[in-house]
């Protein structure tokens, strides 16, 4: 998916910004020297469309990676949970539960644009975070990201992929755990060997899977406006009639939508790629995600008006199910275009985060051993190995969980940034503001109370996971606060046996330490 080529260029912050923090003292690394608050404070009031030399995405360019990056496997598998919060089974509440979380999504992405004219450099996230609050902070962002949310949407890919591949031969594919678990892990196998080969393809699929899943949606959306035409309305009869409202499905549906619309920090992480940030950032921001919003609303109202309320409600491939009602015998049609989109965007999400890894390892923001590349092709494979591993032990996790863990630490980071934000508006109120976008303060507490919400909901829907993931964030940061002296014993048993592994792999594996030219 688009996402994927965005984040890369978001990595080279990685290694331009970068400082070793003390939670891996045993990686090797050039210091780079980053600007003082005070000097980006001042630069980003003065002018706030200095950024690196090369400028290379237009309007156009940030249009379609906004929308390319939101509009992904969320609309087709975990779609039926908002189905479940209404009995009174009224498609007009569901659309506007929709609509209400696309808002909030343009609210945020909106807090992300006036970052991205204020700090006018790629790296979204970790570099507001890493400038304005705290360097640990921003490692906390990178391991995480690496090691926790990018392997969870990989589980949750290679899942939809597999369910809707599973559902050409059987009804309800989510009965048959394990055969649908090892077609996901060998989804991301393949997907593994892709990455490990061939540097070129991975990045290069986002455009076809963007393709493939707006064909998929414009053939539901197309079924389902045919079917209102011709009368089937019964869910809308009457309109806005509550009749009563499951508060415990709430919060899974909450969480799943959240996913749905996840992306709107894409804009942030190439800001220093943009032509006009000041003036690109808010109008792509306000047209790509409107469009991905008005989508969404006219394809939740299809998926009831062709197959029934009830139906969405039970179904595990909504977009099948609605294909065999709309094609017949070319069904399998929609769950290939499904299966071909998730498969691209695991691909390109693997090369990604693997690529991070291998800049994070660059940096001292993870281990050396995470910077090892193939010495002919130069892909991560040490990095793209662990990252599947990791991903493959997650497929064993419900589809609801994975998206809740995701949605968690999204929403934990995202309010994050948005103190940031509070904290650069606060600081430069009273410095000229011409050339930024500045959004009402009002939008930033709604945006915040809203997701201070919905994690309160993610510690009542998953209380063990979503307590965990707090405590490893707060290890990990704490971590960093240990300074270890440089001749420590376990350090240095450490870095050998690391140096020993580096070394073995480079004289029988063909591999070989990345450099920056790797990873621009």
């Amino acid at each position: 998916m688009i996402q994927t080529i965005t984040e890369m260029m978001a990595i080279d912050e990685l290694r331009k910004e970068g400082e070793l923090g003390s939670i891996f003292p045993i990686s090797k690394h050039e210091n780079y020297s980053s600007q003082s608050f005070r000097e980006l404070v001042e630069k980003s009031s003065s002018n706030p469309n200095i950024s690196r030399t090369r400028k290379s995405i237009t309007l156009i360019d940030a249009l379609a990676l906004v929308f390319g990056t939101i509009v992904g496997s969320g609309i087709f598998k975990g779609v039926q949970e908002p189905y479940g919060i209404f009995q009174s089974h009224d498609t007009a509440f569901v659309m506007i539960f929709w609509l209400v979380f696309g808002t909030i999504a343009i609210f945020g992405g909106l807090c992300y644009a006036e970052l991205g004219t204020r700090i006018p450099q790629s790296g979204g996230d970790k570099s507001y975070i890493k400038e304005i609050l705290s360097e640990k902070l921003s490692t906390l962002f990178v391991i995480f990201f690496v090691f926790l949310v990018k392997t969870l949407a990989l589980a949750a890919l290679s899942i939809t992929g597999a369910t809707y591949i599973l559902n050409i031969w059987v009804d309800h594919p989510d009965t048959y755990m394990w055969t649908l678990r090892v077609m996901a892990i060998v989804m991301l196998f393949i997907c593994l060997i892709i990455t490990c080969i061939n540097k070129k393809f991975a990045p290069k699929t986002g455009v076809v899977t963007t393709i493939l899943k707006t064909i998929a949606i414009l053939i539901i959306i197309g079924g389902g406006l045919y079917s209102m035409a011709i009368g089937n309305t019964v869910d809308w009869n009457p309109p806005f009639k509550m009749v009563g409202f499951d508060f415990n499905q709430l919060g899974v549906a909450m969480l799943a939508t959240f996913w749905a619309y996840d992306g709107a920090n894409t804009l942030g992480m190439v800001a220093g790629e943009m032509v006009n940030p000041a003036r690109d950032l808010p109008i792509a921001i306000i047209i790509g995600m409107g469009s991905v919003v008005i989508l969404y609303a006219l394809i939740v109202i299809s998926y009831p008006a062709i197959i029934g309320y009830d139906a969405v409600k039970a179904s595990t491939g909504v977009a099948f199910d609605c294909a065999k009602k709309l094609l017949g015998a070319w069904a399998p049609v929609m769950s290939i275009l499904i299966f071909v989109s998730a498969f691209g965007s695991a691909t390109s999400t693997l090369f990604t985060v693997s690529s991070a890894s291998v800049s994070a390892g660059l940096t001292g923001q993870l281990p050396r051993i995470f910077s090892i590349v193939n010495r002919k092709t130069r892909t991560p494979i040490f990095s793209a190995f662990v990252v599947f591993l990791i991903a493959s032990f997650m497929t064993f996790l419900d589809f609801n969980t994975i998206l809740g863990y995701i949605s968690l630490t999204g929403l934990l980071f995202y309010s994050i940034t948005y103190v940031a934000l509070w904290v650069i508006k606060i600081k430069t109120k009273n410095q000229p503001q011409k050339g930024i976008f500045r959004v009402p303060y009002i939008l930033i507490i709604i945006i915040q109370v809203f997701y201070l919400f919905m994690i309160g909901l993610s510690f009542k829907v998953q209380p063990f996971g979503s307590i965990i993931i707090t405590l490893l964030m707060l290890l990990v940061l704490g971590l960093q606060f240990i300074k270890l002296p440089k001749r420590n014993r376990v350090v240095r048993k450490i870095s050998n046996i690391q140096d020993e592994f580096i070394s073995c792999l480079q004289r029988r594996f063909g591999c070989d330490l990345a450099n920056i030219q790797d990873i621009e």
